[in-house]
């Protein structure tokens, strides 16, 4: 067994043993730390402030300027969702420590590129993302650029190009061999599944049979709960636009009890229009009426998505036509890792560790 696995795991059995122990405190015990915060951001976004806090001053602990600089830029990801200012707070800190490292500055600016597309600037995330593959290019990193490729491949798609975003995940695929988290390989896969599910015809007739087999593939892996979903969401909303609609209700169904039990509010609200719009194309009034009334009382304000709820409840109660005008309005408020398909005009954010 080698050093850095006997660390992770003792570390597992007291995740906070890390800030007492200087046996913790290196450049590469951190890097597996990173890591490992990266797959438990996107398992449990709740607690990725928290755990993004302590991969910070474990890297402090070191004392080593790059892994501090990385330590920052881990943290502006932290922040991505909530807390845009601060987490360009924490990219301006990582660069002042980074200097011109090639090394470091790769990794700030693909976490950087990941943080503009939560923004919605596409060209310019693009942009970072094309100077983080330079940067691992002349490292020779080839982990770094397929880490890096998942994420352009979203930029891409979001400029509406189909074909250069698909490349980028397959090659991609190529480049993530372990000991890269898993996390990087499966999210080049979803979203492969999101570009072919809203791509052109020749793209989208795709798309049902590649998400029967990854779903299949990744059959008694455990622990990616986070990847399950994100794929049963997409295929359900495949299966809508395919017109097997029961099998498509059954699916966001369950889907969104699993998003309600893991508490992601911003994911249920978006599900919640999903499923409304489709029983809206059936002009199914009472049952949205029911699945908002159940929203509400379940969830608190997300991105100000209340009132919008309240919209949505108020025009179905009288079988408005303007009630999937109002769905519209909620689903483009939240940023979640589904797109919309052609359910609502605006498509959100993919997968982007």
């Amino acid at each position: 067994m080698g050093d850095t696995e006997r660390l992770v795991k003792k570390a597992a059995k007291n995740l906070y043993r890390v800030l007492e122990d200087p046996e913790f405190w290196t450049p590469e015990f951190c890097r597996t730390f990173f890591d490992w915060y990266d797959v438990e951001a996107h398992e449990n976004p709740n607690s990725a402030l928290v755990r993004g806090q302590l991969a910070l001053e474990l890297a402090g602990k070191t004392g080593d300027i790059h892994t501090m600089a990385k330590g920052h830029g881990l943290m502006a990801t932290a922040y991505r969702r909530d807390a845009i200012a601060r987490a360009g707070g924490e990219i301006q800190a990582a660069l002042k420590l980074a200097g011109s490292c090639p090394c470091c500055l790769s990794d700030i600016y693909r976490r950087l590129g990941g943080i503009l597309l939560h923004q919605q600037n596409f060209v310019e995330a693009k942009d970072c993302l094309d100077k983080a593959i330079a940067a691992y290019r002349e490292l020779g990193d080839e982990d770094g650029i397929g880490r890096t490729l998942v994420s352009r491949g979203v930029a891409w798609w979001k400029l509406g190009e189909i074909d250069a975003a698909l490349s980028d995940e397959r090659r991609a695929l190529h480049l993530l061999v372990p000991p890269t988290p898993e996390l990087f390989y499966l999210a080049a896969l979803t979203n492969q599944a999101a570009f072919l599910a809203t791509g052109e015809q020749r793209h989208f007739v795709q798309a049902e049979p590649f998400l029967s087999g990854v779903r299949g593939q990744l059959a008694g892996i455990r622990g990616i709960t986070a990847v399950r979903i994100v794929l049963s969401w997409i295929h359900g909303l495949v299966l809508a636009r395919l017109g097997d609609r029961q099998r498509a209700l059954q699916m966001l169904r369950n889907t969104r009890s699993r998003l309600l039990r893991r508490r992601q509010d911003a994911e249920v609200v978006a599900i919640t229009a999903d499923i409304s719009n489709l029983y809206c194309d059936t002009r199914k009034y009472r049952s949205i009426v029911d699945l908002v009334s159940d929203s509400l009382s379940r969830l608190g304000d997300v991105s100000g998505t209340r009132v919008l709820l309240k919209n949505v409840l108020a025009a179905a109660e009288r079988e408005l036509d303007e009630t999937r005008r109002r769905l519209a309005e909620v689903r483009n408020a939240v940023a979640v890792s589904v797109p919309t398909l052609n359910t609502c005009p605006t498509l959100s954010s993919v997968v982007t560790p």
